[in-house]
């Protein structure tokens, strides 16, 4: 174990050195990521039972190898989420754009992503945006 405390330098994102005490060499540890989202999707107007997308750019900074997406639904006004998977009419849900190949049946479904690296435990949510299907 590492006290990174102990390391003047040992805030924020980034790789850092610590003393491990071994008197040879310090040893680099890695910190999170961070991720923010810098567009957001936007909410959608079809007539069913057109296909549509919500595309959200995010980025990410620190030490990290992927951005990681997570696309989620919500059917109660957005007080409760669901992951979506690939299937049925969703595709691209774990993609910075969702696809919708069917929008029947999805009238005022909201949707938001979560973004974050395959290091971060801090994630960004994308707003909701809401399917209005004619």
């Amino acid at each position: 174990l590492v006290a990174m405390s102990a390391y003047s330098g040992a805030t924020g994102v980034g790789t850092y050195q610590a003393q491990t005490g071994d008197n040879t060499a310090d040893d680099s540890v890695l910190v999170d990521a961070t991720t923010s989202i810098s567009v957001q999707p936007v909410n959608r107007s079809v007539t069913h039972p057109a296909s549509t997308t919500f595309t959200v750019t995010s980025t990410a900074t620190g030490a990290y190898s992927a951005l990681t997406y997570q696309w989620q639904i919500s059917s109660d006004g957005g007080s409760t989420w669901t992951n979506l998977s690939n299937a049925g009419v969703y595709s691209g849900v774990n993609t910075n754009t969702l696809t919708i190949s069917n929008s029947t049946g999805l009238n005022g479904k909201k949707y938001h992503v979560i973004c974050g690296t395959d290091t971060a435990n801090t994630n960004a949510i994308s707003d909701a945006v809401t399917l209005t299907v004619a």
